[in-house]
């Protein structure tokens, strides 16, 4: 019963932040009006967004990991463990170009997917 005392209050003023903070067309309107930030529509648009700066980001740590890993095979030299560094290195680096362009693709298939059914 104590618990429930103390998240009742913790619900109740969640609730009230939530009702008062949305976003609104602001064009032409007060200046007490919260404009939105993300300049997003739909849930589907800023999903697609967010993925695409996931993406932005991390590819060119792909591509240095892949510099890296030839590096490593040219210096290498024969060198069995520095070999198999190199090659765990680029097979990592690939799984994760792969994971990272697969879900901005899955992203915007969702938001095209979205698209779809509202019209």
């Amino acid at each position: 019963m104590s618990s429930l005392l103390k998240i009742i209050p913790f619900s109740i003023l969640n609730l009230a932040f939530l009702a008062i903070a949305y976003a609104q067309d602001c064009t032409g309107a007060s200046p007490d009006c919260t404009p939105n930030p993300v300049e997003s529509g739909t849930f589907g648009e800023l999903i697609t967004k967010l993925a695409l700066i996931i993406t932005e980001v991390s590819l060119p740590f792909v591509v240095f990991f892949l510099i890296l890993a030839a590096l490593i095979f040219v210096f290498a030299r024969g060198n069995p463990e520095q070999l198999t560094r190199a090659k765990k290195i680029m097979w990592w680096a690939i799984i994760g170009a792969a994971i990272i362009v697969g879900a901005w693709t899955i992203a915007i298939a969702i938001d095209n997917f979205g698209k779809a059914l509202t019209g």
